[in-house]
């Protein structure tokens, strides 16, 4: 699992990037992602967030996005995250 990020605005427009690999007794699969995070208040209490996920043998299950252990395909995420 590797994950980096790198602010492109101070405190205001973040680029990410992250690689991850599992190997076990079903197989291997392999994810890699990009995205943005665009913090308004420029402070991590709001945050709005777009990524892209390709996923190449999908090495977990999860049935709330439709995706099977061994799916291959492009996952697109948009996500709103506010503190209180």
């Amino acid at each position: 699992y590797v994950e980096g990020g790198y602010f492109l605005m101070p405190k205001t427009l973040e680029a990410n990037a992250r690689y991850s690999q599992v190997k076990g007794e079903f197989g291997t699969g392999s994810e890699y992602a990009a995205g943005v995070n665009w913090y308004p208040l420029k402070k991590a209490q709001l945050k709005l967030s777009f990524d892209v996920t390709v996923l190449d043998g999908s090495p977990l299950q999860n049935t709330a996005s439709d995706i099977l252990a061994g799916d291959d395909g492009t996952l697109f995420r948009t996500q709103f995250q506010a503190e209180f």
